[in-house]
Parts: C-alpha cells; sequence; structure tokens
C-alpha cells in the first residue's frame, strides 16, 4: 500500500507490463504494472532470494501494492497480459490480510488445473 503521502491509485486498470526493478542492495520482482508507474510487486529480495524487507499491507511504498513473493508468482504466472485487475481502497490491515489469504487460497484450488 502507498504511504500516506504516495496513497495507492484506485479504479480499473490492465496488466500491461511485467519486469523487474533493481537496485544496489536488493531487487523487486516480479513487477506487474498497470498504471504509468503503480504496480502489483514482490516484497523487497536479497539477490539470493531471501527477504530485504517482507512487509505487507503496511502503508510504506510510492503507491504500489506489495504482495508476498508466492502470491505475486503465481500471479505473474497465471495472468495475461491485459487482464482488467481492480484496485480498491482496503480501509484496514485486516481486510488487506484477507485480500491476500483469498489470492492465497485460490492460488492453491487452480493450480491442479493449470496442467489440462
Amino acid at each position: 500500500l502507498g504511504a500516506w503521502n504516495t496513497p495507492t491509485i484506485t479504479g480499473q486498470f490492465e496488466y500491461i507490463e511485467r519486469t523487474e526493478w533493481d537496485y544496489p542492495s536488493y531487487y523487486v520482482g516480479p513487477v506487474l504494472r498497470f498504471y504509468n508507474g503503480y504496480a502489483l510487486h514482490s516484497t523487497l529480495l536479497y539477490y539470493n532470494g531471501t527477504e530485504y524487507d517482507g512487509r505487507v499491507g503496511v502503508n510504506i511504498s510510492h503507491g504500489c501494492v506489495r504482495l508476498h513473493p508466492s502470491d505475486i508468482n503465481w500471479i505473474a504466472n497465471t495472468i495475461p497480459f491485459y487482464t482488467r485487475i481492480y484496485i480498491t481502497e482496503i480501509i484496514s490491515k485486516s481486510k488487506l490480510i484477507s485480500a491476500c489469504f483469498f489470492i492465497s487460497r485460490l492460488h492453491k484450488i487452480l493450480r491442479p488445473f493449470q496442467s489440462l
């Protein structure tokens, strides 16, 4: 979630780019950009794959939505480009946790069907 001075944009968008953002001490990826610089992306990761900053559901980003690596990897590997995504205002941290839990559960439900 975006910090209070850089809030997350809300609305309907299309996922338009998959990339990775590299920094000197860590990287973020996959990054699924949906509007200008706004994106769904992983937590911050060291180059060896361990967490640099694993916080999710905290207002600290520049407007992007952080997800746990397993959730964003599933989305990136499952959802095709130009899929419509909906970004809505999340009023409380517990609702974000519920949304991430739903993504995780959906991942486990749909995984067996991906090989059909």
